[in-house]
């Protein structure tokens, strides 16, 4: 996935990674047995790797540390935003109106915060930091912001660092992780052009570049609008072409294939455990421990 992604950003839809990485953070979450079953001695799941049984308390040990932190990263976070206040210019209310029909979510802004960021799964919000800010600065960035709310990226974030903090020892997971941050942004930058006019790309990039020099690194929070690679993004805002239905096409085959490839399981008879030795409870145990039922038989009658 690491490696393919410039292949795929480049001919592809932007949203093709974003989907790709969170069908493996679905594999990654659900047991291996959860899969589509298909007949074939190998035929088996790319993501389907367990933790060995004497790791699983170290496995759980770590998920719960990493738990409690993220638990109180986001206890400061919200402790910090105590002295927002919210915006209320006239051309909050014009920006509304221009993009979403009226809709919208309240924005503030606060001395807490590195860049602006949306936060809040059930009730979002927009929060900038305390600066002053031109018309079509505000403009872009709210719209880049509200692009996360709209496109539901605060859940899927969330939905990744599930699947991270369960297999936080695994370091691909935390590739993983930053590389789905990128893919993110992308899309949102995507989104936020196609609904500004045209020729206005040079201008989203130089809001962009303008904020990131203005970038408060000693908030306490990191930043939302200026996270991923940000020469990655001038790149593809300046770059971005219009995508054929070949290549959409091409993208909705390659995560059907990607989908089966990561869901698929074997269903072929398994092989019995050695059972030599053992009494008939822990003959029990272990048949049912590898998903397997059981039959006792007497002379030529069986049970």
């Amino acid at each position: 996935m690491a490696a393919g992604r410039k292949f795929i950003d480049r001919w592809l839809p932007a949203n093709t990674m974003e989907v790709l990485w969170l069908i493996v953070a679905a594999r990654l979450l659900l047991p291996p047995d959860i899969g589509i079953a298909v007949a074939g001695r190998f035929c088996t799941g790319f993501f389907t790797g367990s933790v060995p049984v004497g790791l699983g308390q170290v496995r759980w040990a770590g998920f719960g540390i990493l738990l409690l932190l993220t638990a109180g990263s986001y206890a400061r976070f919200y402790r910090g935003l105590r002295d927002r206040k919210a915006m209320d210019q006239a051309c909050i209310k014009g920006w509304r109106q221009k993009y979403f029909h009226g809709q919208g979510c309240p924005a503030y802004q606060s001395r807490s915060v590195a860049s602006p960021l949306a936060y809040g799964l059930f009730c979002p919000s927009i929060v900038l930091p305390e600066q002053e800010y031109s018309d079509v600065e505000l403009e872009m960035i709210l719209l880049h912001e509200w692009m996360h709310i709209h496109r539901g990226d605060l859940w899927k974030k969330a939905f990744m660092m599930a699947a991270l903090l369960l297999n936080w020892y695994n370091p691909a997971c935390w590739l993983m992780a930053a590389l789905f941050t990128r893919e993110i942004e992308l899309g949102c930058d995507a989104g936020a052009l196609f609904r500004l006019p045209e020729g206005q790309r040079a201008a989203y990039a130089g809001v962009l570049l303008d904020s990131y020099s203005k970038m408060n690194r000693h908030a306490a929070t990191a930043a939302g609008w200026l996270d991923g690679g940000l020469q990655e993004r001038i790149y593809k805002i300046m770059k971005q072409k219009k995508i054929s239905n070949k290549a959409k096409g091409c993208a909705l085959v390659i995560a059907c294939l990607f989908f089966f490839a990561a869901f698929t399981k074997n269903d072929v008879h398994k092989e019995v455990p050695d059972l030599t030795g053992r009494t008939e409870q822990e003959a029990k145990e272990v048949l049912k421990g590898h998903h397997l039922g059981y039959s006792m038989a007497y002379g030529e009658s069986a049970y």
